[in-house]
Formats: C-alpha cells, structure tokens, sequence
C-alpha cells in the first residue's frame, strides 16, 4: 500500500494534536502493536536537514492500538518558532517483522499567529544559599551580570529542536 496524501495545518504558537487514522487494504484498523513511528518536517524534499522530527521512542508520537489513531504532538513552545509557509512532511513505520513504510506523506502549512503567549522560562533548580558577600571596596561601580544564555528547546530524548541551517529554537 502505497502511502495516503494528507496535507496538514499547524496553527503556529498552538499546541498540534491530529491524530493520523491507520487501517488496512480492507478498510479494517491497522494492527498497531509494537509498531514504531518516526515522522519529520523539512522545508523541501531534497534538503538533508529536518526542522522537526517526532517520535514514539521520544514520547511526541502516542499511538492507540484500539482505534488505529497515531497521533503526534508538538507543543505551543515550538511551534512558535516555525515560520509561517509551505513544509513537506511523512510518517514513517517500522514494523515488529522489520519493514519500513511510509504512512503519510503531504504538505505542512503553518498558518501565522496573532497573539504570542510568552513561552515560560524553566523553573530554576534550588540551589544552597549563598553566603553574605563582602561588603565592596571603595571605587568605581562593577559592570552589571550577563543575561543568561537562552535554554534550546529539546525533546524528550534530549534532543534540540532546530532550523533548516541547525540553529537551534530556544526560549
């Protein structure tokens, strides 16, 4: 079986939950267990770089046997970082016996966001109090602290999310 064109829509800053409905020759619910998905997000066919890929071995792909529902996720923190525009995307299976095929395959339109929430910064790990410092020896001010480094965003297996020139998303 070849594999079905469907064209998706990511709502750029919203959460992306659309389940993908398997079933087989015989319009029967496609027997889904043990079976592992991969599907990735490039900005062309031919570019070697993904801008995105989803897993069930990282968690960002939830499969349900019963219904034959494969459903990817992608949080509002990261799609806020797509650009708006035409991708290309497929879903991939591998199969208990070894088999790979593709399951999906189509365009990917992120449509451009209004309102932005602002994606919260991780909340800091408790650390130790410091100890009082000295007080300051008379003379000129000290420079003010660096802001601290933006955190890349990752997915579950750690994993940094990035743009077509590897550059990664952060908060």
């Amino acid at each position: 079986m070849t594999a079905l064109h469907q064209d998706i829509t990511i709502e750029q800053g919203a959460d992306y939950d659309h389940p993908f409905f398997l079933t087989d020759d015989a319009g029967e619910v496609d027997n889904l267990t043990g079976v592992a998905f991969v599907m990735q997000i490039r900005d062309s066919f031919g570019n070697p770089t993904a801008l995105l890929t989803l897993s069930t071995a990282d968690g960002s792909i939830a499969v349900d046997v019963d219904s034959g529902a494969v459903r990817p996720v992608i949080g509002y923190a990261v799609t806020a970082a797509f650009l708006p525009g035409q991708y290309v995307y497929d879903l991939k299976s591998l199969e208990t016996n070894g088999r790979v095929r593709r399951r999906r395959q189509g365009k990917v339109t992120v449509s451009p966001q209004v309102t932005t929430i602002p994606v919260p910064a991780p909340a800091p790990s408790p650390s130790p109090a410091p100890a009082p410092a000295p007080s300051p020896a008379p003379g000129p001010s000290p420079s003010p602290t660096p802001a601290p480094s933006p955190t890349p965003y990752t997915d579950a297996a750690g994993n940094a999310y990035t743009d077509a020139a590897g550059n990664p998303y952060t908060s």
